[in-house]
């Protein structure tokens, strides 16, 4: 959503995301980025010019924030750590140079706008917002929906077996097995 929110509302900044060597022809297809790197190319960072690059981290790898803030240099102007879905590697991020990162806290955001704008605005505001981002997710080219059962997990002898788990939906990038 934040990639849609900036291509809508600052064509002119490029957008750089980083993602796993695996998923970067899926996140490339979206059309959300300007250009997409698998975190071993993370050196090509470079964004032209002192001041002109934000960080906005959504995984939360300490040890791969700390190489996009080596590789911006000073073109790092501000870091924002907004998600952590890699919480085996938040650590290690203690050295980096640059900005120090900043947490995104959503409620604090929402109460200065809500404050700033007053509630119906920004309910408007964010159901507009909202609407955009699904219209263009509905007709950009989508991975499809793949269906498999899981396996039958696997009981302790002692136990009685357990039923299967349900069934799992599953995104796979078109040509992907």
């Amino acid at each position: 959503a934040l990639a849609h929110v900036t291509r809508a509302a600052s064509p002119e900044i490029e957008r750089i995301g980083l993602t796993s060597a695996a998923n970067v022809d899926f996140v490339a297809a979206t059309g959300l980025y300007d250009r997409v790197l698998a975190y071993d190319a993370i050196d090509a960072l470079a964004t032209g010019g002192p001041g002109r690059a934000v960080a906005v981290d959504f995984a939360g790898n300490g040890a791969t924030l700390a190489r996009a803030h080596t590789a911006l240099g000073d073109d790092l102007a501000y870091s924002c750590l907004v998600g952590l879905t890699d919480w085996s590697h938040r650590g290690g991020a203690s050295a980096m140079p640059g900005p120090r990162p900043v947490m995104f806290f959503a409620p604090d955001h929402v109460a200065a706008s809500i404050a700033e704008q007053g509630g119906k605005s920004f309910q408007a505001a964010v159901a507009d917002r909202w609407s955009a981002f699904a219209d263009d997710a509905a007709t950009r080219q989508r991975a499809p929906l793949v269906a498999r059962r899981e396996p039958e997990a696997r009981s302790a002898p002692d136990r009685p077996p357990r039923a299967p788990r349900r069934s799992v939906l599953a995104l796979r990038h078109r040509g992907e097995t």
